[in-house]
């Protein structure tokens, strides 16, 4: 028979990976079909035009998932050089920085839609929660009694939802700026017409890992003043 903390174990990891699967394989469409937009059809032919999540888990993504309850879907990439004049400058920025919106976009719509069917006191316990790294829904549980099961089990997935896409909304932004400065770098000179796998792709990364900790309280601090603002605005706080 499982035990209390075996159960909470397998609850915490099934929410996180509910909200992965959602969030990698809708940022992931939305980019590749941004950029088929823009006139680059390097990702749709790939096969990540599509809503099918097997095409947008990525392997070492879901074991850090499974480990930090934090993790990334496959890189979906772009071909600067197939997008084309008028504006071209915007167009590469758009493509790139298209998952960005959606993780954020996506986050935005998770703490509105708390707010409005919860109420904003859900999502202040959520922030103490994340603070203290105690990512379970007995926290919840202890913390609500007066909400139903459903309610709190509702309220966690989109706890997760939210936090996972803040995350990789900031990560991405990080990535995707560091990816237009190399393009406007290539773009201008010749010389740097090869781009660099290590530079465009495994830089960030590192300066990411380097910085996660800020990264994660930065998150933190995004959601509670999102959830502040979205409660004024609905005139709940």
């Amino acid at each position: 028979m499982l035990n209390m903390h075996t159960t909470e174990l397998i609850i915490t990891v099934l929410t996180f990976f509910i909200a992965y699967i959602v969030s990698v394989t809708f940022a992931g469409s939305f980019r590749a079909w941004v950029a088929d937009k823009m006139g680059d059809d390097t990702a749709a032919s790939l096969g990540f035009l599509t809503l099918n999540p097997l095409a947008h888990i990525d392997t070492i993504g879901l074991l850090f998932l499974f480990l930090f309850y934090f993790g990334w879907g496959r890189y979906v990439p772009i071909n600067h050089f197939n997008i084309q004049d008028p504006y071209r400058r915007i167009k590469v920025a758009a493509a790139y920085f298209s998952d960005t919106f959606i993780y954020l976009f996506s986050a935005f719509i998770g703490i509105t839609g708390l707010i409005i069917t919860v109420g904003p006191r859900m999502l202040f316990i959520a922030q103490q929660m994340l603070s203290c790294r105690n990512l379970s829904h007995f926290f919840l549980v202890t913390h609500c009694p007066t909400f139903s099961s459903l309610t709190l089990t509702l309220s966690f997935i989109v706890i997760a939802f939210v936090y996972l896409n803040v995350i990789l909304g900031v990560l991405t932004f990080i990535m995707n700026s560091f990816q237009l400065g190399m393009f406007i770098v290539m773009d201008r000179s010749t010389e740097y017409r090869e781009p660099n796998f290590y530079l465009v792709i495994l830089l960030p990364m590192v300066l990411i890992f380097l910085f996660s900790e800020p990264l994660r309280i930065w998150a933190i601090q995004f959601i509670a003043a999102a959830s502040f603002a979205i409660s004024r605005a609905v005139g709940l706080a």
